[in-house]
């Protein structure tokens, strides 16, 4: 008997661990949350800067 079910308690490890690479392989692929957030915050302290050195432009009377 268990001659019979050991080929198959193999496909089936290995087909597990297919698709377990496929999933990994996409998720790698994607951009994560926390790629997402640092960009967006990336962006925001960007803005702040400009909006800072337009401050200090206008205070001076430049521009």
């Amino acid at each position: 008997m268990r001659r019979l079910i050991a080929p198959f308690k193999f496909l089936i490890w290995l087909a597990a661990g297919f698709f377990l690479l496929r999933n990994t392989e996409q998720k790698e692929n994607e951009p994560t949350v926390h790629s997402k957030r640092s960009k967006a915050l990336k962006k925001q302290v960007r803005k702040v800067k400009e909006l800072k050195e337009f401050q200090r432009k206008f205070r001076h009377g430049e521009e």
